[in-house]
């Protein structure tokens, strides 16, 4: 696992940032935060999220894909399967989702990008640690570690990218 903070260039973050906050894309409802929530996330009321789908099944699916290129470009991805944006909003309460991995292929990296400031974080299973939301870090993770992220108590909403690739 390795952690970077300032990891773009403040012009192109504030480029993705702006994009992302400032109402410019599409956000859609999603009743759970994972895929393995199935037919109970209907159930658990404090376990959904908004979402963004840039890229997809290994092409873009936004039109605003093209802002990511300096993120891309940067964690030297040779392959993308998926670029996704997750709004999770306020609550007064701190609501962890269930641990789960993105996928389970060989040599398969994770990004989790943090878009805001929050009290948020994402909590890895092995070893035991909490990655807090702060603007322009990331945490690069291989796709098959169990993870979990939160919503947020203090911000109006917690968002991150979460970016599935191959590295070069």
């Amino acid at each position: 696992m390795e952690i970077i903070d300032n990891f773009l260039d403040k012009k192109d973050f504030l480029i993705i940032q702006n994009a992302i906050l400032n109402g410019t894309i599409s956000w859609y409802f999603q009743k759970g935060k994972d895929r393995d929530y199935g037919d109970d996330a209907e159930n658990e009321l404090d376990q959904y999220q908004f979402t963004h789908l840039f890229y997809n099944n290994f092409e873009p699916c936004s039109s605003f894909f093209k802002i990511l290129e300096p993120l891309v470009k940067k964690l030297n991805v040779s392959s993308l399967i998926r670029i996704k944006a997750n709004l999770n909003p306020h609550n007064t309460t701190l609501s962890q989702g269930i641990f789960h991995t993105d996928y389970n292929r060989k040599n398969q990296k994770t990004a989790v990008f943090y878009i805001n400031d929050c009290n948020g974080y994402t909590l890895f299973k092995k070893p035991n640690k909490k990655v807090y939301s702060k603007a322009n870090r990331v945490v690069i993770f291989d796709s098959n570690t169990p993870h979990s992220g939160t919503n947020t108590t203090d911000k109006k909403r917690r968002v991150v990218l979460n970016i599935n690739y191959y590295e070069l």
